[in-house]
Formats: C-alpha cells, structure tokens, sequence
C-alpha cells in the first residue's frame, strides 16, 4: 500500500479519484469508480485490476508496475477477506482510567509472602506425585471424574516432544529415552525439548500471530 499512498491518502496533495486507502473504510468506500475492494473476490476488486493494468482507464501505479511478488501479496489479502486492523475516528490506544490508589491491591502488584497454603484432602491418597497433584485430584474428584491411567514411555516421549516442539520424535531419541532407566530421565527429555531450536520456532508462532507478523510487512 506504500506505493498507493502518495495519491490516495488524506496526507496527499491531489487526491487521486477521490479514492483514500490509508484507512479501511477508504478502500472499501472507494472512489469516483467505485468501491475499491471486494473482499474475497480479487476479480471484482478494481484495486487488483489497477495494479494488474487489465483496463486501459485505470493503471496503477502510473509510473513504475507493481512485481509479480506484490501484486500476488495484494491478491492473497483480498482472498482472504482483505483483514485490516485500521479504524476511523479511534486512537490505536485508548488511555484506561483507574484508581491508583485501589489498583495498588490488586495481587500483582504485591509482594509475595510465605503463607502456608493447604493441600486438599483427596481420597486416592496413592495417587498425587506432588503438591500440585493434590489439587488437580481434588477438582477431579469434585467433578466425580477420575484422573486417566499413567503413559507408557513410548506414549510419554510422543506426548512431551509433539507438545513442546510441534514434531515427532526421531527413532533414535524414543530408543534412547526407552533405554534410560535412570530416575530423572523425563526430566532429562524435558531439558532437551526445551533447549531445542525448535522449542522457540513452535511458540514464536504464536506471538508472531498475536502481533499480526507477515513476510509481507517490509
């Protein structure tokens, strides 16, 4: 879009068309020809065919073609629904009003202490491995639900190595796990995973997601 902004923007000296893009609704309204983008539909959308020139009356850029690259980017966007997080007559942020004085009781903003905290009683005694257990077999039990039988090793390693890096375990690294009788072999799988390259690739993704991220943005 930065090489749309030099004539279709509010900042322009000459409003091209009458046609602003610099906002959602801008592309959307359109201009003297129209609504510029169909969402979905690249073929109706007279911003794709400007750029791809399929019409002697509307060519854009004027001066210098959009790539083959840019043009795909820009199709690609309109098939999928042209998703544009602009608004008109918002700011991006807006300032939160609250109490300074009833904000500093609120738990984060404490420090920790060293009160004792209970473990509920539960009834399968045998079962928790930890403090933490005992809450989780509390609630389940509340529920009248009943925690699910132990994994196997092989089942363990699947389970740990898909959930922490998003691949499947080698047959070398399943023989090696299946032969470490030692007792803090899991850990020693947990350390490994998380120590994988591919422990930051399969998480970053997310976050990449939630701040919008694309190849696209140059």
């Amino acid at each position: 879009m930065e090489r749309c902004f030099e004539c279709h923007s509010s900042a322009s000296k000459k409003i091209g068309g009458n046609l602003l893009l610099d906002s959602r609704a801008g592309g959307m309204r359109g201009g003297d020809l129209g609504p510029a983008i169909v969402p979905r539909i690249p073929d109706q959308s007279l911003l794709i065919n400007a750029v791809r020139r399929t019409s002697e009356e509307v060519q854009m850029p004027p001066d210098e073609p959009l790539s083959d690259r840019e043009i795909g980017i820009l199709v690609q966007w309109v098939k999928l629904g042209a998703p544009d997080p602009r608004t008109e007559g918002h700011p991006a942020v807006q300032a939160a009003e609250f109490d300074v004085d009833q904000a500093k009781d609120f738990w984060t903003f404490k420090s920790p202490h060293d009160k004792p905290v209970l473990i509920p009683t539960v009834q399968q005694t045998r079962w928790p491995r930890n403090d933490v257990d005992y809450f989780i077999l509390s609630e389940l039990e509340r529920r009248g639900l009943r925690p699910a039988s132990p994994s196997d090793e092989r089942t363990l390693i699947r389970r740990a190595t898909f959930d922490l890096i998003g691949l499947p375990p080698t047959p070398s690294e399943v023989e090696a796990f299946l032969t470490d009788k030692s007792p803090n072999a899991y850990r020693k799988l947990i350390d490994r995973l998380l120590a994988s390259p591919h422990y930051g690739e399969r998480w970053g993704r997310f976050w990449l997601d939630v701040a919008r991220y694309a190849d696209s943005n140059e």
